[in-house]
């Protein structure tokens, strides 16, 4: 698989058994030619979502066999070990720590799902959390609270509604923070042009993407690239 942080590209090997801890603003593109299943634990500032995808390369097919959603955000303890880890990677700290490090990080987030009880909400708040997945899912795509509503059988109003009871945030500002990540993580780690990096985030006008850019983060999008 290919794997990119901080601009710099390479490719890597995984073998069964294997782990890969990649920090904020890096990705990860698999080799889509061949078979895998990979478990995955993702840390998302409202609740910490474990999933099991399979690729099959006949079929190119992706889809996640299975997942789960904490009630909660990551544990303090942690969130400060998920810390730590950024800071090491970042400055290429000693392998042998990190290792150490990421080994409690996964034992301390099997515990909590191991631990995890449903609260109240039940449907309501796991379709909260699915159109959440779904959004972060489709960065590129022209997302709107109807299509939303579209895509799950409901209406918009209550997409809303969702967001208001379950949410740190209302919808559109949801959308707005996913879509500014993804361009932030593009202008950094990416060559592309500020019209391509703006299609790629869900606008159709680089003009407006500019826009919001600027409100969101009280600068351009050049500019931001230049440090």
């Amino acid at each position: 698989m290919g794997i990119s942080h901080d601009g710099e590209a390479t490719s890597i090997t995984l073998r069964k058994s294997d782990a890969l801890y990649l920090a904020p603003n890096a990705w990860w593109k698999p080799d889509y030619g061949k078979d895998y299943r990979v478990f995955g634990i993702v840390f998302i500032s409202e609740y910490v979502r474990f999933l099991m995808n399979t690729h099959r390369a006949v079929e190119g097919h992706t889809g996640a066999e299975c997942w789960y959603h904490t009630s909660g955000p990551l544990r303090r303890a942690a969130q400060r070990i998920v810390l730590t880890l950024n800071e090491l990677v970042a400055q290429g700290g000693n392998d042998e720590t990190v290792a150490d490090l990421f080994r409690a990080l996964l034992r301390m987030s099997l515990d909590q799902l191991v631990a995890d009880r449903p609260v109240p909400g039940g449907k309501a708040k796991a379709t909260w959390q699915a159109i959440c997945e779904y959004v972060w899912e489709r960065p590129s795509e022209p997302i709107d609270r109807n299509t939303v509503a579209d895509a799950f059988g409901l209406h918009p109003n209550h997409v809303s509604r969702l967001f208001k009871q379950f949410g740190p945030e209302g919808f559109n500002h949801f959308l707005r923070r996913v879509r500014m990540q993804r361009a932030t993580t593009l202008l950094r780690e990416s060559n592309e042009t500020i019209d391509a990096i703006s299609a790629e985030c869900g606008y159709t006008n680089s003009t407006y993407f500019i826009s919001q850019f600027g409100k969101y983060f009280g600068t351009s999008p050049g500019r931001y690239r230049r440090g």
